[in-house]
């Protein structure tokens, strides 16, 4: 989750528009990426890793988002982002530009500089999906 938080802070682009939002929402309803992928919901994980969920979310009247949580056991951090893009690069991978639109770190603020916008790509297989670069798990769907 570091690595994360430190490609957050360092990553700064320009603005989305509505356009790439509603392109945005379409792609990942296309890709079957809505609703919660968590360790917790992945047969065989090793629970000796720290947690990771992420919950992709495509509401009617708002762009699309992308939150994700992490946990190693003693520190809990959330960060919500909205979608600003979201494209296929290559077969199975899809990437997401995303801004940082709130989030804690065990109940309290995160850092100021994790408000820019940054780039994550997401790999698809059948074993799950994954944060390419930054964590080497696949993670699977959660049950509705």
């Amino acid at each position: 989750m570091r690595r994360f938080l430190l490609l957050a802070a360092m990553a700064s682009f320009a603005g989305g528009s509505p356009a790439a939002a509603d392109s945005a929402a379409a792609t990942i309803e296309r890709l079957g990426l809505s609703g919660t992928w968590a360790s917790y919901c992945t047969g065989g994980a090793d629970r000796s890793k720290p947690g990771l969920r992420i919950v992709f979310a495509a509401p009617p009247d708002s762009a699309p988002t992308y939150t994700t949580i992490s946990s190693d056991g003693r520190v809990t951090t959330t960060v919500r982002s909205s979608v600003l893009e979201a494209a296929p690069v290559e077969d199975g991978k899809i990437r997401l530009r995303l801004r940082i639109i709130g989030g804690d770190r065990d109940g309290g603020p995160l850092p100021d500089t994790m408000t820019n916008t940054f780039e994550q790509v997401i790999e698809k297989t059948g074993e799950g999906i994954r944060l390419v670069g930054l964590d080497p798990r696949f993670i699977q769907k959660c049950p509705e």
